[in-house]
């Protein structure tokens, strides 16, 4: 069964969570952030792009793309005859090149400030690591954010205010789930 009270609970107590959304064993919490899909400036897009994020001059998607490579090796735990050597093997992949620019949003659907304020302090946290997908060990994935700040006082007031229920709210879910 659904439980509705929990569930408000939940989204009350736990700002983030009534935010980007959750599966509580057989509860399913809606977020209330809608997320686009990163749309790359490229000449072919153009027409699904917003006016202001247009770009005349822009290259092709082909132009944007770029191949990469990394080489694995075999002789970390194999055990091979004397004579015989490690076996290498070179591993292709396409990456978006450096420099590529993409019309991406977020949207929040009937917010609070708290919540609006769980969206900024989100984004202050991914700035101080901008990565995306993998690979960011050799350098792949690092992205300069340029969204409109979103002030996340009002969260972190909140999460000191009311530090000690969050924590058993979570500590809560944490016994539903075992």
């Amino acid at each position: 069964t659904i439980n509705l009270d929990m569930r408000k609970r939940l989204r009350d107590l736990i700002p983030a969570l009534s935010v980007f959304g959750s599966a509580v064993g057989n509860q399913m919490i809606e977020g209330k952030m809608k997320c686009s899909y990163a749309i790359p400036k490229c000449a072919e897009l153009q027409a699904y792009l917003p006016d202001g994020a247009r770009n005349k001059n822009s290259l092709t998607s082909y132009e944007q793309i770029s191949d990469d490579f990394t080489t694995r090796r075999d002789d970390l735990h194999a055990e091979r005859k004397e004579d015989e050597a490690a076996h290498q093997m070179i591993v292709n992949f396409e990456i978006i090149a450096p420099g590529t620019e993409f019309y991406h949003k977020f949207t929040l659907v009937d917010c609070n400030e708290i919540e609006t304020a769980v969206l900024g302090r989100a984004t202050e946290l991914w700035k101080e690591r901008p990565y995306v997908g993998g690979k960011s060990s050799i350098g792949l994935g690092e992205v300069r954010l340029d969204y409109p700040e979103i002030d996340s006082t009002k969260y972190m007031e909140y999460l000191q205010k009311h530090h000690d229920v969050v924590i058993s709210a979570i500590t809560e879910l944490e016994e539903m789930l075992k």
